[in-house]
């Protein structure tokens, strides 16, 4: 070394394998001198201690395979994942082993029921049937006469259109199966009750609710004159349009009282009789009236030379015009038109 000059040996003075790890003075590689890069991890020796990652993560790794391999997030996620999935509609319950086991709870209308010892989803049957809302329905043919006692049935134990002319024998019901105001409209169902289904004089005001009797109740035709107590109906029970012309005590209803017209209104060809003479100048005149005015005009000394139908006088002014057809008139000796009136050819 004393023969070789400071700085005198570089990369080209070394020859090829000439540095070996003799050669390398121990602790002298330092991280910059590494090309670190492309020096892969594999291949070193085992750890002769803890690695620290210095808060670091490990990105990149495999899953594992065997037990103590290193574990990746989505590894522990994926287990976590399938060891708690559970079907919709089931639930977990505790196994004789003390793991959980996944119980079927959705069949429609099953119940979870405890055994004793595990709990099992099961249907319910016998004189009550419950359905997937909760609501438990007493089964066909359950309930007798003899589970009821007389007068127990009240209005809030029947449910409504419940009681039927099936479900009721012919005569069965009598004043004593029924309590005060037990029966309403709603417990009826639409035409259950008939003729045959009431007992003679069953009924009285007393079994029958305030309100209780709607027209779903009364049976078509049932109700007669003697069923209508006087004022009765009002315009409120009368539907618009019912009232015809048959209807109508029409000769002794005066014409006089209704509305003013609200259009034109048609005679239909006929007259309108027995009219008294106008007074108002709006008022309908009469024959009588016109007839009177026209003889006031004419008749006075002038004669019309043809059909006197085809003259029009105007009965307001006194004025008359001659129409089509009309010939001439005559004047009588001494007589003239009034100032006021007037003549048209």
């Amino acid at each position: 070394s004393l023969e070789i000059l400071a700085d005198a040996v570089g990369s080209a003075e070394i020859a090829t394998d000439a540095v070996t790890t003799v050669e390398i003075l121990n602790g002298t590689i330092a991280n910059a001198d590494l090309d670190k890069s492309n020096i892969p991890l594999s291949g070193f020796g085992a750890a002769a201690a803890a690695v620290s990652l210095g808060g670091f993560q490990i990105n990149n790794l495999a899953n594992p395979a065997a037990a103590q391999d290193a574990t990746t997030k989505s590894y522990v996620d994926g287990l976590l994942d399938t060891d708690n999935n559970l079907a919709e509609g089931y639930i977990w319950v505790g196994d004789a082993g003390g793991n959980q086991s996944a119980v079927d709870a959705s069949t429609d209308g099953f119940m979870l029921i405890g055994d004793g010892t595990t709990v099992n989803s099961v249907d319910i049957s016998g004189d009550i049937d419950i359905d997937n809302t909760g609501n438990a329905q007493i089964q066909a043919d359950v309930v007798t006469t003899a589970e009821i006692a007389l007068n127990t049935i009240l209005a809030n134990d029947i449910a409504t259109d419940a009681v039927g002319s099936d479900e009721i024998v012919a005569d069965a019901v009598g004043t004593s199966e029924i309590a005060a105001d037990a029966v309403t409209s709603s417990e009826i169902a639409t035409d259950a009750v008939g003729t045959s289904e009431i007992a003679a004089d069953a009924v009285t005001s007393s079994e029958i609710a305030t309100d209780a009797v709607g027209s779903l109740e009364i049976l078509a035709d049932a109700v007669g004159s003697a069923e209508i107590a006087t004022d009765a109906v009002t315009t409120v029970e009368i539907l618009n349009g019912t009232i015809a012309n048959a209807d109508l005590d029409k000769s002794n209803i005066p014409l006089s009282g209704f509305g003013a017209a609200a259009a034109a209104v048609s005679m239909g060809g006929f007259q309108i009789n027995n009219l008294a003479n106008p007074a108002a100048a709006q008022d309908a005149t009469t024959k009588s009236y016109v007839d009177g005015k026209v003889t006031d005009v004419v008749t006075d000394g002038v004669t019309l030379i043809a059909p006197t139908q085809n003259a029009v006088y105007d009965v307001l002014t006194n004025h008359a015009a001659l129409q089509t057809g009309v010939h001439g008139i005559s004047i009588a000796a001494g007589k003239t038109f009034a100032s006021s009136n007037s003549l048209l050819l």
